[in-house]
């Protein structure tokens, strides 16, 4: 029963030894230069992409924004040219005067 015991923590010892070692070899052949270089390339290469993507996006929306300010602009035209009816009488004349005519101020006498 030792022995068995003992043969697992071996074995168990040994798989973590390889586990962290292939582990340490990866990180270690990221950090190259060459990987490097390249990781930054491709790096560089997406943040390009993204940015014509975002370019592309606010182009289009340019466009729609464009197009909603021409319709805007064709309705406030039609708006303007269309006749203006008379919306307002003439002038305000009081209730209780004669003839129309404005009713005249009159002074309180106290100065």
């Amino acid at each position: 029963m030792l022995v068995t015991r003992q043969l697992f923590w071996v074995g168990l010892g040994a798989t973590a030894g390889v586990l962290v070692y292939r582990r340490a070899s990866r990180a270690a052949e990221a950090l190259r230069p060459e990987n490097v270089a390249h990781s930054m390339a491709s790096a560089c290469l997406e943040a390009g992409y993204a940015m014509r993507e975002f370019v592309a996006d606010v182009r289009e929306g340019m466009d729609v924004r464009q197009q909603a300010y021409e319709v805007t602009a064709r309705e406030r035209a039609a708006l303007r040219a269309a006749p203006v009816p008379a919306l307002l009488p003439g002038p305000r004349v009081a209730s209780g005067t004669a003839g129309g005519e404005p009713m005249a101020r009159h002074d309180s006498g106290t100065a």
